[in-house]
């Protein structure tokens, strides 16, 4: 009974949690010495739902030996969040400060938004997200690496 009822919530779990309290999550990524990875979404958008499954959701569960701090946010979305600052805002004002309008979008984040790889922007059309992503979080962790020596 107890593995039925874990594996549903599993199930229940979203693949990419939604971004809620920013600061928390800066503070996370901190501690485990990686970027802050902001996944930006539009709704019924196919290629964010092939992202989000196909290649951030591995990375929030830690596969490939390492687990990083993923959290999406809705571009048109009024769902509230705390920003980097603390600060009450919107998943939209969050897309608007980091001047992101396509999903999906990812950006690479240190504890105060600076970005610390250029953008992932658009989906898997040619089939090298994986790589342009892996590059991405090689770039963004060593600029943190380096920042901190």
């Amino acid at each position: 009974m107890l593995l039925a009822a874990s594996a549903v919530a599993a199930a229940a779990a979203p693949a990419v949690p939604f971004a809620t309290d920013l600061r928390s999550y800066a503070t996370e990524s901190a501690r485990s010495a990686a970027p802050l990875v902001l996944f930006f979404t539009l709704p019924d958008c196919a290629y964010c739902h092939t992202v989000r499954h196909s290649y951030l959701a591995p990375l929030v569960r830690g596969e490939g030996g390492r687990r990083y701090v993923v959290r999406e946010i809705v571009i048109d979305s009024q769902r509230k969040v705390a920003g980097l600052d603390g600060k009450a805002a919107t998943h939209r004002a969050l897309a608007q400060r980091f001047g992101v309008r396509f999903g999906p979008t990812v950006l690479f984040v240190d504890g105060v938004g600076k970005a610390l790889a250029p953008p992932l922007v658009g989906g898997d059309t040619a089939g090298m997200y994986g790589a342009y992503l892996d590059a991405r979080l090689a770039e963004a962790s060593g600029r943190l690496a380096n920042a901190v020596k």
